[in-house]
């Protein structure tokens, strides 16, 4: 018996060393995709480096970063750590709230400390580029896109949902207060406050499948919804041309949507979180010409309607981040001759490429999220092209 416990210790013994390394051969590599992080490389063994205290440090770290079956035991662990311990596997990035919602640490905390630096500069810097283009014979409009945090704050939790509230009500106020005066400035915090309070029937910790294609802002989700990319482009389309919003123009489909991952479980969580998602499409024949594929910085994507079939014959430049993307420009481009899409991106290139999408344009619209108007140096992107076209006019 005494024989027989020794074979099977040993064979354990063995099996523990044997395992992971056959798992290597059988089991999936470790993804980038599923890391917060750049997993370390293997050094390069020369005598100079086997001779360096760091270089069996790195090695160790590679062995760590490489073990099999990594990427099992991290999709493990996050699941234990959200669906077990109701917690957050990645605090850093990611605020479980109350129910299904969860948030963007990086909007809700770190973003809303930095919402009122700079405002006078921010708001000064917009009037500037707005009278450079004025004097061209050209509209403009900055417009204010909300972020999650300040249309669903009542389900964070406590010392987040009051760090935002030090936070945003001054910054609410005094943009407010600018567009009081000045109607080139679109925000849509209010009205997005109105669609939520007549829609507060929907709103709850675990929303229903229904009731979550109604929402601005879907629980699991960093971007809002359908209905939020629906107003802010009914909001634009009519400051630009009031009364030119035609619903006919496209069709939500409520009752045939698909079920898709959640962006907080694709991007953080590595657990799969399905958030549904109505079916849109066109009424009216848009043509879209993308000169490279959608998200590359600083390429315009053109959205052409023929100038008979178009409602309004102007041409839109709209320089934005990721809240003016999918069904929001699409419903915008639908209402005017050409709109001309281009991320932030383009304003940080000499020399300066933008001048060029300025020129053809008959109104420039100026897009970002609100955490991010006072971040990456924005305004300043923003005042060096009014000094070109400053320049221009002179020359």
């Amino acid at each position: 018996m005494q024989k027989f416990s020794t074979h099977c210790a040993a064979l354990l013994f063995i099996s523990f060393l044997l395992l992971p390394q056959v798992a290597r051969f059988v089991v999936e590599p470790p993804s980038a995709k599923l890391e917060n992080r750049k997993l370390a490389e293997l050094p390069t063994p020369t005598i100079a480096a086997v001779m360096s205290p760091t270089y069996w440090t790195t090695v160790t770290d590679y062995v760590r970063d490489h073990l099999p079956m990594r990427k099992q035991q991290l999709k493990a662990n996050n699941w234990i750590s959200f669906h077990l311990l109701q917690d957050s596997p990645t605090p850093d990035k990611l605020i479980r709230g109350e129910g299904d919602w969860l948030y963007a640490s990086v909007i809700t905390l770190d973003e809303s400390s930095l919402l009122n630096r700079d405002q006078d500069k921010v708001i000064e810097a917009f009037k500037q580029f707005e009278k450079a283009v004025t004097q061209r014979g050209k509209r403009c409009l900055f417009l204010l896109s909300p972020s999650k945090p300040m249309i669903y704050p009542e389900f964070l939790p406590d010392f987040a949902r009051q760090h935002l509230k030090d936070n945003f009500t001054a910054f609410h106020d005094r943009y407010s207060e600018t567009a009081k005066n000045h109607d080139t400035f679109l925000l849509l915090w209010d009205e997005m406050w109105k669609v939520k309070k007549a829609n507060a029937s929907l709103i709850a910790p675990v929303p229903s499948e229904e009731q979550r294609l109604h929402l601005l802002f879907n629980p699991r989700d960093l971007h809002w919804g359908v209905a939020a990319q629906t107003l802010q482009a009914q909001e634009l389309v009519n400051a630009i041309s009031p009364g030119l919003w035609d619903a006919s123009s496209y069709a939500i489909d409520y009752d045939n949507f698909k079920v898709r991952q959640s962006e907080f479980s694709r991007i953080w969580l590595k657990t799969y979180l399905p958030e549904p998602y109505p079916k849109f499409r066109h009424r009216k024949k848009v043509e879209v010409v993308k000169t490279i594929k959608t998200n590359a910085p600083g390429k315009p994507i053109r959205f052409y309607r023929p100038a008979e079939a178009a409602p309004s014959p102007l041409k839109v430049l709209v320089i934005h981040d990721s809240f003016f993307g999918g069904t929001c420009i699409n419903l915008t481009a639908a209402h005017f001759t050409e709109l001309i899409s281009v991320r932030w991106e383009i304003l940080r290139d000499t020399p300066f490429p933008a001048m060029d999408l300025i020129n053809q344009a008959d109104v420039i619209v100026i897009q970002c999220r609100d955490g991010l108007i006072a971040r990456h140096g924005r305004y300043n992107m923003l005042n060096k092209v009014t000094q070109q076209l400053r320049k221009q006019r002179n020359s």
